[in-house]
């Protein structure tokens, strides 16, 4: 059998010829976010219309109502909301269809729980989901940016992460015995993999990531902070409370880079924002079936 670095080597070349064509698939990958998401692009779409497509899916109807009666929505004790066209009316529809996406991203991760990688994956969505927390706390701070696209983003973090194990576990067995080999290849691939996906969704640009999150820390511009400055901040406060194999970075200057420069942070104002966020974060991570 061939050692792992050319199996490495052999994982790298199907990678790059599937970003070449274009045609980058989560595998078993549920079509109701991409139901949902026809929908939400009508503007004239109204709750009624965006609830007969989720309604289809129990587990889906299920979260949203648990989402729109939670206390992180506003809701009253003892006013719960019953139908799903209020429940959307409530959060809105972009925390819609962000819930709708996040339901079917574990799915893909929950059928990997019997396979080599699947400590590994249960790690991944933890991190997803925290990311996708704190891109929602974080942008909420400053008022030309919207939580809401920025919680999507957010849950969009590892997408090429999750593309890649589901490869390396289906076609490249060998190489999930190789952790470290792995995690190199993930870290120099999954943002590129992350783009390619994001574009066959259609997703709008201002979700779209960088394909190296080293180079995107350090870019000059925008002027002002975009998506993507606090999709990589809430990343950062993640790795502060959650431990991820397969994330690397690490050691961030405050006063020297530029992302965190845009957003005005400082080390204390990490610490400000980890605290305080704390109960928001925790809230958004228990609503989308964290433990």
């Amino acid at each position: 059998m061939a050692d792992l670095s050319e199996r490495g080597f052999e994982f790298l070349q199907l990678l790059g010829q599937e970003l070449a064509d274009g045609e980058i698939e989560l595998p078993s990958f549920p079509d109701i976010p991409f139901r949902i998401k026809s929908v939400l692009d009508d503007p004239e779409a109204s709750a009624d219309q965006v609830a007969a497509v989720a309604g289809a899916d129990p587990i889906v109807a299920a979260t949203l109502l648990k989402v729109a009666n939670s206390v992180a929505m506003g809701a009253v004790p003892g006013a719960q909301i019953s139908n799903l066209p209020t429940a959307i009316a409530r959060m809105g529809f972009k925390m819609a269809g962000s819930i709708v996406l996040s339901i079917a991203l574990r799915q893909v991760l929950l059928e990997r729980a019997a396979g080599k990688l699947r400590s590994h994956f249960q790690t991944l969505w933890r991190h997803t989901i925290y990311v996708a927390a704190y891109s929602y706390c974080v942008a909420k701070r400053y008022r030309h940016l919207n939580a809401d696209d920025a919680m999507l983003a957010g849950l969009m973090y590892d997408v090429g992460k999750i593309y890649l194990m589901v490869r390396a576990e289906d076609q490249f067995p060998d190489l999930c015995d190789d952790i470290d080999g792995l995690r190199q290849i993930m870290l120099d691939w999954h943002g590129r993999a992350r783009l390619s996906i994001l574009r066959n969704w259609g997703l709008a640009t201002s979700v779209r990531l960088f394909a190296d999150e080293v180079e995107a820390l350090q870019r000059e511009d925008p002027e002002f902070a975009d998506i993507a400055d606090v999709v990589l901040v809430a990343n950062y406060l993640t790795s502060l409370v959650s431990q991820d194999i397969l994330d690397g970075i690490q050691g961030i200057n405050y006063e020297t880079t530029p992302t965190f420069r845009r957003l005005d942070l400082g080390g204390s104002d990490i610490e400000s924002i980890s605290d305080e966020s704390r109960g928001d974060v925790a809230a958004i991570v228990s609503l989308l079936g964290v433990a």
